[in-house]
């Protein structure tokens, strides 16, 4: 008998499962021609879908809303430009409108934001955003207007009702600042924000023992550190 075992010869099962079913004598390391071809067809089709995925409208659009929280003007120009040139005109308008915003260009803003077509979601988000455009203008009236409008879009979205009481409160009209302020924190209850805004606004009506429960109940939720340390300011001037 040979020194070598059997099951080492060339034409064994064992060398036979290393080599592929073909048995080219190359090794493991080599693939087969059939496994070679699905390889690449697996690499072709999850490069493709990587291209689709970060070419959708609301993955760029998401990029250039990250560039813009942190800060990073020159990168979100960057998304906007992507999205235009791959034909999202209207998503592109949204972010350079957001971004105007954010730079306090207001009146820029209210013209870029128009070139959003009407009836789509991205015209829901286009006059919100108008509407702040046009509180930080001070066409307080135009911009109670544009939240009405909003409100026959949306009736059950909260930025409807946080753009009517900031409306509403801007122009005087106290109980209707402070009706919209409920009808926002039903929509958001984990939200302290709507409380506190409700809070000022009956502090102004001198209502100060509904105020005093208004700063209470935002405490109770979700502010951020900063509007936290104000609200406790704010519920301490009552007394």
């Amino acid at each position: 008998m040979s020194a070598s075992s059997s099951s080492d010869h060339p034409s064994s099962p064992r060398f036979q499962a290393e080599l592929g079913n073909e048995g080219t004598g190359r090794g493991r390391f080599f693939f087969a021609p059939r496994r070679l071809a699905a390889l690449v067809a697996v690499i072709v089709i999850a490069a493709a879908s990587a291209w689709w995925w970060t070419t959708r409208p609301d993955y760029l659009l998401q990029g250039g809303r990250e560039a813009l929280n942190a800060g990073d003007v020159e990168g979100a120009w960057q998304w906007i430009d992507a999205l235009d040139t791959r034909g999202h005109k209207g998503e592109a308008a949204l972010l350079q409108g957001e971004l105007q915003f954010r730079t306090r260009q207001f009146a820029e803003a209210l013209k870029t934001l128009r070139q959003i077509p009407d009836l789509s979601e991205l015209h829901v988000q286009a006059v919100f955003l108008s509407g702040r455009c046009l509180l930080e203008l001070g066409a307080t009236a135009e911009a109670e207007r544009v939240f009405s409008y909003l409100h026959t879009l949306r009736p059950d979205e909260a930025q409807t009702y946080q753009g009517l009481a900031a409306a509403y409160y801007d122009l005087g009209a106290l109980p209707q600042a402070a009706g919209a302020c409920e009808a926002w924190a039903k929509l958001q209850p984990a939200a302290g924000a709507p409380d506190r805004f409700r809070g000022i606004i009956l502090k102004d009506w001198t209502r100060y023992a509904e105020a005093v429960a208004a700063f209470r109940a935002a405490l109770e939720r979700e502010l951020t550190a900063q509007q936290r340390r104000e609200t406790a300011l704010e519920l301490a001037s009552c007394y």
